[in-house]
């Protein structure tokens, strides 16, 4: 049957997805320790990641603590909210093959 094939192949590029946006953060907070930011690499890595780390900065931004630190702590959000974001997509894809097995 197509419709299971097509699901699993959904299921797993979207999960790819969010395994290399959190590969890309790892990058980026290695490359935030390099000196020299002015190159192509560092700038795709930079332009991949800050939609997903800028909103989690402002979200901290908003607690006095985060805002003293001297240490960026979005991308521990940005993980936080991915691993979520994986383990919503799980339990979606295990009712969406419960609802597909009624079918078959």
């Amino acid at each position: 049957m197509v419709v299971p094939k097509i699901i699993e192949i959904v299921f797993q590029l979207l999960y790819s997805l969010l395994t290399v946006i959190q590969v890309l953060i790892i990058i980026r907070c290695v490359l935030s320790f390099v000196p020299d930011w002015n190159n192509r690499f560092t700038a795709f890595i930079f332009g991949v990641t800050e939609p997903i780390l800028s909103p989690c900065r402002s979200i901290l931004r908003q607690f006095d603590f985060f805002r003293m630190l001297p240490i960026d702590l979005s991308p521990i959000l940005a993980f936080l909210l991915l691993g979520l974001a994986n383990r919503v997509l799980w339990m979606l894809e295990s009712v969406i093959w419960r609802w597909v097995g009624v079918f078959a």
